[in-house]
């Protein structure tokens, strides 16, 4: 797992049918995943717009409080067990301004 792919969980993890962004994942610290979504009352602080990625197909924001911390011990059995399929990778422009937005987000804390 690495850092702006983008992928849907199994029914298992999340029923929400949102695509999932890996915002940041490192092995020894885990990972930290934050959905997109099409509802426009979430923080717009990442706005996404159709032609950033091929999912999106209008004006769709980085919903933060819904992100999801991954620790450590449960990334390799997410690889193995909970992705449902991944899709094309975020450029590393607009993971750049995802992980911008993680820092300005009043529903995420520094670990």
């Amino acid at each position: 797992m690495t850092a702006g792919e983008t992928l849907f969980l199994r029914a298992t993890i999340s029923t929400d049918g949102h695509v999932w962004i890996v915002v940041c994942c490192d092995p020894n610290q885990g990972a930290l995943l934050a959905n997109m979504t099409s509802d426009l009352s979430f923080e717009p602080l990442c706005v996404l717009d159709p032609g950033d990625h091929p999912f999106v197909t209008k004006k769709t924001v980085v919903a933060y409080e819904h992100a999801k911390y991954i620790p450590p011990s449960l990334i390799s059995p997410l690889e193995s067990k909970g992705i449902d399929r991944k899709l094309d990778d975020l450029t590393p422009a607009i993971l750049r301004r995802v992980q911008d937005g993680v820092l300005q987000s009043r529903h995420t804390t520094p670990r």
